[in-house]
């Protein structure tokens, strides 16, 4: 099983892979938020992260938010969803 540094370097790779376009091309900054491993079958780690970006239809500089879904057994990621804020 991978430990939850592993799970983190692993989910923050995934993730700015994926929004380095979206971005402007540049390196996303991504700040840590939240880490759970869940209880589920297969356990995962649920890895949360923050961002700021703006967006054409939404020119306002905003801090949105996504939490990647990493199988601790394997280390790979399955999901990636965005994180609404209660």
């Amino acid at each position: 099983m991978i430990d939850v540094k592993k799970a983190v370097a692993i989910a923050r790779d995934y993730l700015t892979e994926l929004l380095r376009d979206q971005v402007g091309g540049g390196q996303p900054s991504l700040f840590l938020e939240e880490i759970e491993l869940t209880e589920d079958q297969p356990t995962r780690w649920k890895v949360t992260f923050s961002y700021s970006a703006t967006y054409p239809e939404n020119p306002v500089q905003q801090r949105y938010y996504k939490t990647v879904d990493v199988l601790a057994e394997k280390g790979e990621v399955r999901a990636v969803k965005i994180r609404v804020l209660d």
